[in-house]
């Protein structure tokens, strides 16, 4: 059967081409603060952003209310080129000032808890896919529910290999020149420490455990475009046989292991086939502006790329341009 060939398409030109609404909750670019308002023990913001790298966000957000990064919860990363509006919540006392020329903080009131991964309904994408095509997009009805390339940054994800398997010098090889090679360096001059010694920091355990979630992506990637299931467990020791294809280890980190399965016992199914709701598609004098509603932790990247032969400028943008494999 010839596959049908997708037409070009380019996204992420400027951070306006791409608006993120965490469930559809619409940028507010202003910030309004009031402080602790009650003895309740979390405060619920509004977070806007625009061109900033998540992690990068959330810690400036952390550093601006006077609070250890992980007093800052969130339900999901969201998009570094692109406009975005998500929930976070701060747990205790905080100061109420916050300054940036591209990041907005709103706060809504008292909350009863932490946010958790996943834990919103949905998000809301309103983006422009610039092409010369006059011809109106289809989309299909499912699209492959894996992991797209943004899950991964500019890192490779053996990273979260390496750390599983407890060599912490090879995981700091390949994390050099990178965004996480950064935050090492302060911590290192911080602490006057080595790059091992700083990558089990408390200062560094947020990102330690976004990269042993990546390799878990990457793994379930691997093997979600081969299976006939409809849902599949990420990677978790019990369900390793599943995976043993692309990674069998022999010995595992036990500490690295419980990090990355602390938020849960049950391994996370994820569906392997999702669609998009409420997809709408209209011209723009740039191309077409596509309207539509995902899941959490779908990648609208991965379903316009069902409808065009897709081209993330902001990658191209990078400094650092790292091949994705598990090598």
């Amino acid at each position: 059967m010839t596959s049908v060939e997708k037409p070009p398409g380019t996204i992420k030109t400027v951070p306006e081409d791409f608006i993120v609404m965490e469930d559809g909750r619409k940028p507010i670019k202003e910030t309004r603060l009031s402080g602790l308002l009650s003895n309740n023990w979390y405060t619920k913001f509004l977070f806007t952003k625009m061109g900033v790298e998540s992690e990068r966000g959330l810690r400036h957000v952390a550093d601006e209310l006077g609070v250890e990064r992980g007093l800052v919860s969130v339900q999901g990363r969201k998009d570094a080129c692109a406009v975005t509006t998500q929930y976070v919540v701060v747990q205790g006392a905080f100061r109420p000032c916050f300054a940036h020329s591209n990041m907005w903080l709103w706060q809504l009131g008292p909350t009863s808890n932490r946010l958790k991964l996943g834990g919103h309904e949905a998000n809301h994408f309103d983006i422009v896919v610039r092409t010369d095509v006059s011809t109106k997009p289809v989309a299909q009805a499912m699209f492959p529910n894996v992991f797209g390339p943004q899950r991964f940054g500019d890192l490779n994800p053996a990273v979260g290999k390496w750390l599983l398997e407890g060599d912490f010098a090879a995981a700091v090889e390949l994390l050099r020149g990178s965004y996480n090679w950064s935050r090492l360096a302060v911590i290192m001059r911080e602490q006057s420490c080595t790059a091992t010694e700083a990558l089990l920091q408390p200062e560094f355990r947020v990102d330690l455990r976004f990269l042993l979630q990546q390799w878990q992506s990457y793994l379930f990637n691997q093997l979600a475009l081969e299976t006939t299931e409809a849902q599949l467990p990420l990677w978790t020791i019990e369900n390793n046989w599943l995976y043993s294809k692309w990674w069998n280890p022999y010995d595992l980190d036990a500490e690295m292991c419980y990090l990355l399965h602390a938020e849960g016992k049950a391994p996370i199914m994820r569906p392997v086939w999702v669609q998009a709701e409420n997809h709408q598609v209209d011209p723009h004098p740039l191309g077409w502006r596509h309207r539509f509603k995902l899941r959490p932790g779908s990648f609208a990247t991965v379903f316009l790329g069902s409808m065009y032969d897709l081209k993330d400028a902001s990658r191209e943008r990078w400094p650092s341009k790292r091949q994705i494999t598990a090598a």
